[in-house]
């Protein structure tokens, strides 16, 4: 039998639910109340209480999710029950064989909107290369292959290595972004062209 301890349980999960919707600003989420169960009411019997575990697994899974992908990607209706949509999208850029010209700066994505940069992984054969990332229209991220080696153990979101055949890897992950992303790549070669055996990127928006 659900008891009073229940209840305030629910009313707990949908305070934090509430809490975090306005955090995000309700003008990009439409929360619809649909004649909402008098949760004031004791319940008393094993199909209620059934109804009341079911409800509060699905609001405590809308609070996770609000927490890994931002509440402007959720839209919530409410009646007896609580459903969730989570509308993202997950994109994918890759490019095999990759070549740059001495000196060259390409833009690998340019992406206007919010979300999450995932990943970007680059395999070269060469170092002689930089990764610049902008995000919101100012640059977070300006390295060459060789500076960003040097902080490789400091900095977490960030790796870069020679493999055992001489390959060059640097990879870049988990960046958030509000309004735009941008990630440029450039040879630092004036003379040489480099190939990049493989580049790869994963975003979120």
């Amino acid at each position: 039998m659900a008891d009073l301890v229940d209840v305030r349980k629910l009313m707990t999960v949908l305070t934090k639910l509430v809490n975090a919707l306005q955090s995000e600003g309700t003008d990009k989420v439409l929360v619809v109340p649909d004649n909402p169960p008098n949760i004031d009411v004791k319940l008393s019997t094993r199909a209620s209480e059934a109804t009341l575990q079911n409800l509060y697994s699905k609001v405590e899974a809308i609070t996770n999710a609000l927490d890994s992908v931002g509440s402007d990607k959720v839209r919530v209706t409410i009646p007896d029950a609580v459903s969730v949509i989570i509308a993202t999208g997950t994109r994918v850029v890759e490019y095999k064989n990759y070549v740059l010209q001495a000196g060259e700066t390409n833009t690998l994505l340019d992406y206007t909107g919010r979300g999450r940069l995932h990943e970007i992984t680059v395999i070269s054969q060469a170092s002689t290369f930089k990764i610049t990332i902008y995000v919101d229209g100012q640059v977070i991220w300006d390295k060459q292959y060789s500076e960003a080696e040097e902080v490789t153990d400091e900095v977490v979101m960030m790796s870069a290595f020679q493999r055992e055949d001489n390959k060059y890897v640097y990879h870049i992950s988990n960046i958030p972004f509000n309004q735009s992303v941008k990630v440029d790549i450039t040879n630092t070669d004036a003379v040489n062209n480099i190939v990049f055996d493989y580049v790869f990127l994963k975003y979120e928006g």
